[in-house]
């Protein structure tokens, strides 16, 4: 079973909503994990110079004691508020989250997304950065979310290609989707779904005037096409079965579905459908490359979900963010 330990949950007791922490806090429990919450806000970026001898020197600490105070009297609010260590951090939001990642060695970070009024997107530019770039798994809580979850949606990308090295990360990203995908699922007593979009290569142009393929030979090299990526989807969870984890999958017998069309379009639609709380997808890109972390595909999937989110990288992913000495 995949297991969290050391649990990240990002806050702002100013908002009110304690959808992410009640969520971590639940989750820190069912895994013995340890939690911390942290609160991130910017700079005041005041000069004191300006305004002597009218305010105190001392403004920023001044500002951090308030905002510490705001912080604990949010978790004070909680039950089990001598189980919860805090943080204050000043500074660039995403940033200081992931410094604090690589500083102790977080398996988990959970927040709420901003959600600007004035953008058609379910993620901000600082929770689109985290995402991108911070070295864990990231859950983004929606903040409608249900208390329960009924249906989680596991979204499988296959690899077709024939390059060892892209299939071996490929298959660890998937595992460890299914791994995370069921391990909540059997917590949260909710239906499992793995979904896989797949669609045919050259399509518009095999059936274009130039090349003419018939309807026969174009429906005969469409379920080629889908037997290829069924066949290989099956592999991934027959294989997962087979491992210590397979009691998981017989326990929960997962709803497959396979889906032609363009993940970007098909998959969001799909988890409106089914009425998704929680898709886990991975972020798609190149391991050990930094800054080369979420593709386009991945990224127009996120901004069109309307559910919470959990975000896992590939293995041996390298954030381009390093510590500062």
């Amino acid at each position: 079973m995949q297991r969290f330990k050391n649990i990240l949950c990002v806050v702002d007791p100013e908002t009110g909503n304690k959808t992410a922490l009640e969520r971590a806090l639940s989750l820190a429990e069912k895994n013995s994990a340890k939690l911390t919450v942290i609160n991130v806000f910017p700079s005041t970026g005041i000069n004191v110079n300006m305004f002597k001898p009218n305010i105190p020197e001392n403004i920023e600490a001044s500002v951090i004691e308030f905002r510490n105070e705001q912080l604990q009297s949010f978790v004070n609010t909680f039950p089990q508020k001598n189980k919860i260590h805090t943080e204050i951090r000043v500074g660039t939001p995403f940033l200081e989250i992931i410094y604090e990642v690589l500083r102790n060695g977080y398996d988990l970070v959970i927040k709420t997304p901003i959600k600007l009024e004035w953008m058609d997107r379910i993620f901000g530019s600082d929770d689109m950065h985290l995402l991108r770039k911070c070295p864990c798994p990231v859950w983004m809580i929606h903040k409608d979310t249900p208390n329960s979850y009924k249906n989680i949606l596991a979204t499988i990308d296959i690899n077709t290609s024939e390059f060892e090295q892209e299939m071996k990360a490929n298959k660890s990203l998937n595992d460890t989707i299914l791994k995370m995908a069921g391990t909540l699922a059997v917590s949260e007593l909710a239906n499992l779904h793995i979904v896989h979009a797949w669609y045919v290569p050259g399509e518009s142009t095999l059936q274009g005037p130039r090349v003419r393929m018939n309807q026969i030979q174009m429906l005969e090299y469409a379920q080629n096409v889908k037997h290829i990526h069924e066949k290989k989807l099956d592999a991934l969870i027959d294989n997962l079965s087979s491992k210590k984890t397979g009691e998981l999958m017989d326990f929960l017998k997962p709803q497959k579905h396979l889906i032609k069309g363009f993940p970007n379009k098909v998959i969001p639609e799909f988890a409106k459908k089914i009425d998704a709380d929680l898709v886990v997808m991975g972020t798609i890109g190149r391991t050990g490359i930094p800054g080369l972390i979420i593709g386009n595909t991945a990224e127009d999937i996120l901004n069109q979900m309307d559910c919470s989110v959990l975000a896992v990288k590939p293995s041996g992913f390298v954030s381009p963010v390093l510590l500062k000495k």
